[in-house]
């Protein structure tokens, strides 16, 4: 988190998304140092190689129960907890960031012979977000834009036979780099998108139309 008015300040508050009294405790504090919100991110979530290693050790109730508490349930406390503070901007835009895996069935087909996996909770979570989004967009306007960004697969060292696999079903033949997203959640950040609430803009190189 940037303290506005002295942007070379960096602020990090630690918090576990799983935990709800955790959460209870960074919005309490939040509310205490800031008057107002410009730009709201949601990006916090448990990816598939996390559940994967979750499931390794606990029970299949377990994961899917914080899959859903920390990838859905806390973007809908954070943006609600957070209202009162979006809606004393002038500016205000919330961003959700979700996944192809919220639009497309998985192609299982990309993780044979390699340790990953595609878990329904991962995407049944993402798929709710952009609803949550439109939701919400519809909910805030005209005080707050809500909009979501679904990004492609993003290169974290996959398996190269995943990866060449993936590039295959790819037309800009190369996995998602963090700048692709980036430049969006600008753009939402942004002015230019003044008129654009309820969106979900896909960053994936052309992944989804193949």
């Amino acid at each position: 988190m940037i303290n506005l008015k002295n942007k070379n300040i960096l602020e990090n508050y630690k918090c576990d998304f799983s935990s709800r009294e955790q959460k209870n405790l960074l919005f309490q504090a939040i509310k205490k140092k800031y008057k107002k919100i410009d730009i709201l991110i949601n990006n916090a979530a448990l990816t598939g190689n996390q559940l994967y290693k979750e499931r390794k050790k606990l029970k299949d109730l377990y994961y899917w129960d914080k899959a859903i508490e920390i990838n859905l349930t806390s973007t809908n406390q954070i943006i609600s907890n957070l209202k009162p503070l979006l809606l004393k901007s002038k500016i205000a835009s919330i961003i959700n960031i979700s996944s192809i895996h919220g639009m497309l069935s998985p192609d299982l087909d990309l993780y044979k012979n390699t340790s990953m996996k595609n878990y329904a909770s991962y995407s049944i979570t993402k798929s709710s977000i952009i609803h949550l989004t439109r939701w919400y967009a519809a909910q805030f306007a005209p005080k707050i834009r809500v909009n979501c960004i679904s990004p492609g697969g993003v290169y974290r060292g996959q398996p190269k036979i995943f990866t060449k696999r993936y590039l295959d079903k790819t037309p800009m033949q190369r996995m998602t780099k963090l700048n692709d997203i980036f430049g969006s959640i600008v753009f939402l950040s942004s002015n230019l998108s003044s008129y654009i609430t309820g969106q979900n803009i896909i960053v994936d190189g052309g992944y989804s139309i193949k």
